[in-house]
């Protein structure tokens, strides 16, 4: 995780979310993030990490979108882009699977 400059607000309201993640309080840290955005709706860091919640709660395409508009707002963090390759293969593998279905039916 990377400070964000700004809001001192923002920062702990980051820091409270960035802890519930940590430990597997999707739910909490989905809402703190969420709430971040709503205020402060180019806040790289809750874009990102929100975006991983969506990917761990298999929202694929919602992951996607939200890394993607993070990576808008700081190009230069490989992390977000190791992270939107790896909603992009899921993505890619869900959609092999399921043409691979429909041909078996």
């Amino acid at each position: 995780m990377t400070d964000q400059p700004g809001n001192s607000s923002l920062q702990a309201q980051f820091r409270q979310a960035y802890l519930f993640h940590q430990n597997g309080k999707l739910t909490e840290a989905k809402s703190g993030y969420e709430r971040i955005i709503i205020e402060d709706p180019e806040h790289f860091n809750a874009l990102h990490f929100l975006g991983l919640i969506y990917f761990q709660l298999g929202a694929i395409v919602k992951s996607i979108g939200l890394i993607t508009r993070a990576i808008g707002i700081n190009p230069e963090d490989a992390s977000a882009y190791v992270n939107r390759g790896i909603s992009l293969m899921r993505l890619t593998k869900a959609q092999l699977h399921d043409r691979d279905f429909a041909r078996a039916a």
